[in-house]
């Protein structure tokens, strides 16, 4: 799949020769999808160079960038694609531009695109047909000076198919490999590391997720340091995390994403604290389990608006209509029902001061003032 950078450049050099025309793309018109030279009515034939990248069809590769991304922590290829996406919707400059084979008006031939002002740091290298993305494509890391990120293929639909490999462009070294199918990863995938080479991921991906057994690795390539399972992309089955020397840090069991250990342990915690909300007075009477259904949906607010946020602060438990019973909450409740009678806020509440009542408690204001 490597082609060498001068290989490519001669290849360029001698398919514009062989039509013997280069045309800015600046004195080109487009008409039904066909590119002319503003002064003729003959579809253009040659190469047509400083194309915006946001005006050509780029492959769909948003899937193989994510994972350039994970493996190699250089994000810089999806940033200037953003950026492309970007300036097309905000009429803002094009962050690269490609110079373009076309044959008869449509695209066909190579594509390589490049930084804007600065020509040799490349971004993509790949082909037309017909001006659909097809075959071999290379990527190039804008962040380190245009060097190899990745390469890859695309099937006659310009959709990822078949092994693609990742590489650290620091060093030139693999940093992963995964392979494709109509567009999403299916079959096996690692990932190695920067330093030894040596592999710390080893899965399976089926229509772009995860299935079966994932093993995560150590440098050394042989200490494990994750072992889990996946099914549909979710964790499913037994899960273990272990430190560099191999002890173990965490063991639990996964069902459809969810952790059985914590989610037993916060329900035994939602049942405590329901049982003291009823013995403190906040909810006379009522069905123990209505009351855990009130505790699980304030806490499970609380800590999305906290995830949010980021604020956890006790001053501000109750935040964006989060109910959460801390004991200060609790007085405030007692004061509420010894003001106004209020039995419940679980259930049906009775029209009058008592649904009035019940309002001033959902908007969490006090009003024993």
């Amino acid at each position: 799949m490597k082609v060498g950078s001068a290989a490519l450049a001669l290849t360029a050099i001698i398919l514009t020769g062989c039509s013997g025309q280069a045309l800015d793309f600046r004195n080109a018109e487009i008409s039904n999808s066909r590119i002319y030279d503003g002064s003729s009515d003959k579809p253009f034939s040659g190469t047509v160079t400083n194309v915006p990248i946001s005006r050509i069809r780029t492959p769909d590769i948003g899937e193989l960038l994510k994972f350039v991304g994970d493996a190699t922590h250089d994000r810089s290829h999806s940033s200037l694609m953003l950026g492309a996406a970007l300036g097309q919707i905000m009429g803002g400059n094009s962050p690269a531009l490609c110079d373009v084979d076309v044959e008869d008006g449509y695209l066909d031939g190579t594509a390589v695109c490049s930084v804007a002002g600065s020509a040799s740091t490349r971004v993509f290298e790949f082909h037309y047909a017909n001006n659909v993305p097809t075959g071999d494509i290379r990527l190039f890391s804008p962040k380190q000076g245009g060097k190899l990120l990745a390469e890859a293929a695309l099937d006659s639909n310009g959709k990822l198919s078949g092994e693609s490999t990742i590489y650290y462009p620091q060093s030139g070294k693999p940093a992963g490999r995964a392979t494709w199918v109509d567009g999403k990863a299916a079959g096996a995938i690692e990932a190695y590391d920067a330093e030894t080479g040596n592999v710390i991921l080893k899965g399976t991906t089926e229509n772009g997720v995860m299935v079966g057994e994932e093993v995560r690795y150590a440098p050394d390539g042989k200490t494990v340091i994750k072992r889990a399972n996946y099914i549909a992309g979710r964790l499913n089955g037994p899960y273990e995390e272990y430190d560099q020397s191999g002890k173990l840090l965490k063991k639990t069991i996964y069902e459809a994403g969810v952790d059985v250990q914590e989610r037993d342990r916060l329900e035994a915690a939602y049942l405590s604290e329901a049982k003291e909300l009823v013995a403190a007075g906040v909810y006379p009477g009522s069905d123990i389990e209505q009351v855990v259904v009130e505790v699980r949906s304030s806490r499970e607010c609380l800590a999305k608006a906290v995830a949010n946020s980021g604020n956890a602060t006790p001053s501000e438990y109750v935040i964006e209509g989060c109910r959460v019973w801390t004991p200060e909450r609790i007085a405030e409740m007692q004061e509420m029902i010894a003001k106004y009678g209020v039995q419940s806020e679980v259930g049906s509440q009775e029209a009058g001061a008592k649904e009035e009542a019940g309002g001033a408690l959902d908007s969490g204001a006090s009003s024993a003032e």
